[in-house]
């Protein structure tokens, strides 16, 4: 610590580490041929948050200093064609401002006189080269290139007739074919797979990516602008395609960033992270019902599946749900027949009252003709009449009670009946609930398998559409089909 100049100090919450602080700042004082003045225990000691103690051996004394949070807003990491596309504005005025000063530092140069040119006497048939049928811009033979930097062909899956007719359902008026030439392009060639797990859902699904890209610039290979292959590294060739004798096949300059087996390599890791940070599987689920849109199952099966588990579903709600209702329903039930019994009872008890009144009444009446005592006859035919009374209210009370009962089990039935209706339209309306989720990949999970140089035929078609001449270029290459 007695070899540092300058130290930012902070709060110091153990003594241990605040004494080994002071211990080696005095060191420093002393190293510096200073002596110490200042108080720095105390100073330290008194440190609040984002406060920090700056001492400076070249500074008269120490300085007490306060920090804030901040926050950037500037872009994160930036991608290859991001910096690219950054840079192109500039590129282009740094350009400008080049030609035009070349332009003011240069003199005029005269004006040529364009004069007709003597004919020559043609030379010997033996010792005249042969006149290259290539266009403008291209090579007869391929170019030589770098023994370490690998190279493919995308085979010639288009003819020459299907590409003039490709070329007349663009719009094209071809009166007169000029010529059809076969020309290669040099591109990258990119080869990787992608897998995606979701251990919730044991899914385990790999995705294999074939991509064609345009020659990288000084931003690098935009990945987001490549065309996407149906053609595996098996599926290409080692060598050009064989065509007709003035058709070539021609081979466009190979760029020099395509020409560097180490410039190639790094291609292949900006591709490992564009797949990385853009790769993403897509999985319809069903969140209520827990399923998902298996990979490689047709539409008609996901829905039959989910179909069966929402009959499932419903079905198992409806058994819980009428299960509880009976044993709700069964003791109502218990409590009705219950209430019958005792109504049986009440009217029986009733009938003996009734009976026990008239023989009751019927005593009073034979006393009083014969000329026994009539109080004591009226007493009990007045108990008899009450007591029949009281067990005609019995029976009143036992009629509303099973009333009661008889309503409470109807009501209870109908309540099941409408949740029961309402469970099946609910898993009804369940098949349209769909919503997708998205699984990313790990780092681990990408898998680049070959970047090369890719030389890409295209047919070059001159044609006379009545009016003049006209160049056409048709993909020689099969293209990832919409579906895919």
């Amino acid at each position: 610590l007695t070899n540092a100049g300058t130290w930012f100090i902070g709060k110091l919450q153990a003594e241990r580490d605040k004494e080994r602080v002071l211990s080696g700042l005095k060191g420093a004082i002393a190293e510096a041929g200073k002596s110490e003045k200042t108080d720095f225990s105390t100073l330290i000691s008194k440190l609040g948050s984002r406060v920090f103690l700056l001492h400076n051996v070249h500074a008269d004394g120490p300085v007490v200093m306060h920090t804030r949070w901040a926050q950037s807003y500037l872009r994160g990491p930036l991608t290859r064609p991001q910096v690219r596309d950054l840079m192109a504005p500039r590129l282009a005025a740094a350009a400008e401002a080049a030609a035009t000063a070349a332009a003011q530092s240069t003199p005029a140069a005269p004006t040529a006189e364009i004069t007709p040119v003597p004919a020559t006497e043609a030379a010997p048939a033996e010792s005249a080269a042969p006149a290259s049928t290539a266009p403008i811009g291209y090579l007869d033979v391929q170019p030589a290139l770098d023994p370490a930097v690998e190279q493919v062909f995308l085979p010639v899956d288009v003819d020459e007739d299907a590409a003039v007719n490709a070329l007349r359902a663009q719009g094209a008026t071809i009166g007169k074919l000029v010529s059809v030439q076969l020309l290669y392009e040099p591109t990258v060639y990119a080869a990787a797979s992608v897998n995606f797990f979701d251990r919730k859902r044991n899914i385990t699904q790999q995705t294999d990516r074939f991509m064609l890209a345009s020659a990288p610039d000084r931003g690098g290979v935009d990945w987001e602008r490549a065309d996407a292959l149906d053609l595996t590294v098996r599926e290409l060739d080692d060598r050009p395609a064989a065509v007709d004798a003035g058709q070539g096949p021609y081979f466009a300059p190979v760029p020099e960033e395509l020409n560097d087996a180490r410039k190639l390599k790094a291609v292949a890791g900006d591709l490992s992270d564009w797949l990385y940070y853009n790769s993403t599987f897509a999985l319809t689920v069903h969140t209520e019902l827990d399923e998902y849109w298996h990979p490689n199952e047709s539409e008609r099966d996901f829905k039959a599946r989910l179909q069966q588990t929402a009959r499932e579903r419903r079905d198992a709600d409806v058994d819980k749900l009428s299960a509880k209702f009976e044993r709700d329903i069964e003791k109502l039930q218990d409590k009705l027949a219950k209430a019958e019994r005792s109504l049986a009872e009440d009217k029986a008890k009733w009938e003996n009252r009734r009976l026990e009144e008239f023989v009751s009444a019927g005593e009073s009446v034979m006393g009083y003709f014969l000329g026994r005592s009539s109080r004591r006859a009226l007493s009990s035919a007045m108990s008899k009449r009450r007591m029949t009374s009281q067990a005609q209210m019995s029976i009143q009370e036992s009629e509303a009670a099973i009333a009661k009962l008889r309503e409470d089990i109807a009501a209870m039935e109908e309540d099941l009946k409408t949740q029961t209706e309402e469970i099946t339209v609910h898993y009804a309306q369940l098949m349209d609930e769909l919503s997708t989720e998205e699984l990313k990949p790990r780092r681990t999970d990408v898998n680049v398998q070959l970047v090369a140089l890719a030389w890409a035929p295209y047919w070059q078609i001159r044609f006379d559409d009545g009016l003049r001449e006209r160049d056409g270029s048709v993909p020689a290459y099969r293209v990832a089909s919409a579906a895919a």
